[in-house]
């Protein structure tokens, strides 16, 4: 069995870095950052060797004539268990401001669904999607579902998207030493504060929705007017969404990838109710953005997001040393060197033979070709996804889903620029390890063949309850051409 990192053992690690006990707030924005959720501590190893892009947004492809696209298929699973509704539109926000973080207005989406049956789960999650597609002006491609008992006590729900940015105005998500950080979007609910860890680990008895963050898509709407105007009217030094982790995270991983340090204060962060410092740091409020900007430009930065009716306030600078700080009442609540990095997590894979998986019955979403007038040329789109050989058969089944997304885009004449894939799977047991290692073998194997680079994805993990009932495993790709 493999067990995950405790965390004792996570503050341990933690206390060693910093070099003395750390305080109440740093171990749980540690913990945030160290979740399979943030870190892929688990999977990272075995992602890399197929070029998977571990930066959390989604990645781009250059179209030709100065644009490109930027998608990601990203998942949403275990709050969409909890919260069907909520968990399925925020899934699409979330993805919405991955691809939005890049300088790409979302441009169209789908969803993949499975479910134990067409009940009410899938309706409601199904029904969230397409209303907060609708609301954010996004083309709604449809939905891919799938129905098996082995959804009954944990479901999958993916979201895919795909925007356009003009290539002069391509975004990226780190920070830059003497930047300023400005938040827009909404006010801190306090929802959430420890969702990348519940994302990462099993569900249990005591799982509730009450802690699952809602979406606002019209707020969404402002939000990506406002970031697009900023985009190419102003400028940014760097983008984040904030999701799982919330304002912490999404400060320490632009911070990391930009090689400064960055301090918050926190008392400058706008909130919905009275919240404690740490509720400001982590919660998961959606429908916001974290932008580092040259100080000149704070003024005008501040006025765009007041003209489409949003929030926005400067709330901390970046620093040349790599330290992150987090302040409250000028009172320093946290001091952690960067980067910070997870401790390694060994995996014991193991194949079990007497394991089988039930049959999914299939709904297919059929290719899409949508056209570009700005290059003449279409952009298409295919989906394929696991069969339940994918129990036993994890490297040959997923190579058998890349080659199945490839051929639909050459069916159609496409050139194939890029796939994006998301991996769903049970308990990291022995045999949910070995599954996954396999799986990533058989996209490794399949990058090698084809020349097409993965560059973006994700990974869901630990899909079960309480040590049993793993969902079947589940690996969505994205392919995506020109012709």
């Amino acid at each position: 069995m493999n067990m995950p990192p405790s965390r004792t053992q996570d503050s341990h690690a933690l206390t060693a870095r910093v070099k003395r006990p750390p305080n109440t707030l740093e171990p749980a924005l540690a913990g945030n950052l160290y979740s399979e959720h943030c870190s892929y501590r688990c999977s990272k190893e075995l992602l890399k060797p197929f070029g998977a892009d571990l930066r959390g947004s989604g990645g781009g492809v250059d179209l030709g004539g100065g644009l490109g696209a930027a998608f990601k298929i990203e998942s949403h699973n275990h709050p969409s268990f909890l919260n069907p509704y909520a968990g399925a539109a925020t899934g699409l926000g979330g993805v919405q401001r991955d691809i939005l973080s890049l300088g790409a207005k979302p441009l169209a989406c789908f969803a993949l669904l499975r479910c134990p049956d067409t009940g009410a789960h899938y309706q409601e999650a199904l029904e969230g999607f397409n209303a907060y597609a609708h609301h954010t002006h996004t083309q709604n491609l449809g939905c891919e579902s799938g129905f098996s008992v082995g959804f009954t006590h944990n479901v999958v729900v993916n979201a895919f998207c795909v925007g356009l940015v003009p290539l002069e105005h391509k975004v990226q998500a780190h920070a830059k030493a003497g930047g300023a950080f400005v938040l827009l979007g909404r006010a801190a609910e306090g929802v959430g504060v420890d969702g990348a860890c519940m994302s990462s680990q099993e569900l249990n008895a005591h799982s509730t929705q009450s802690n699952i963050p809602t979406g606002d898509p019209q707020t969404q709407a402002k939000l990506i007017d406002a970031c697009l105007e900023i985009y190419t009217q102003i400028g940014v030094l760097g983008a984040q969404d904030l999701g799982a982790g919330g304002l912490g995270v999404a400060c320490v991983e632009m911070a990391m990838r930009g090689g400064v340090g960055a301090v918050l204060e926190l008392d400058k962060v706008p909130c919905a109710k009275k919240l404690e410092p740490m509720e400001i740091l982590l919660n998961e409020t959606q429908e916001r953005m974290l932008l580092c900007i040259s100080p000149q430009n704070l003024e005008k930065v501040l006025q765009t997001a007041a003209k489409h009716g949003l929030n926005a306030h400067a709330l901390g600078t970046t620093t040349i040393e790599p330290i992150f700080k987090a302040l409250y009442a000028n009172q320093e609540l946290a001091h952690l060197p960067l980067p910070l990095t997870p401790p390694p997590t060994p995996l014991n894979p193991k194949q079990d033979l007497s394991l089988t998986s039930p049959l999914v019955e299939l709904t297919s979403l059929p290719p899409a070709k949508i056209w570009l007038p700005q290059i003449q040329k279409h952009l298409c789109i295919a989906l394929a996804s696991s069969t339940p050989s994918a129990l036993q058969e994890p490297k040959e089944d997923s190579k058998n889903v890349c080659y199945r997304a490839y051929q639909q885009l050459q069916d159609m004449g496409a050139k194939v620029l890029s796939f994006s894939d998301s991996i769903n799977l049970g308990a990291m047991d022995q045999h949910g390890a070995w599954v996954l290692s396999q799986m990533c073998l058989g996209l490794k194997e399949t990058h090698q063949e084809l020349g097409v680079p993965f560059i973006s994805g994700n990974v869901s993990l630990n899909n079960a309850t309480s040590g049993a009932n793993s969902i079947p495993p589940t690996l969505a790709i994205v392919a995506v051409g020109v012709i």
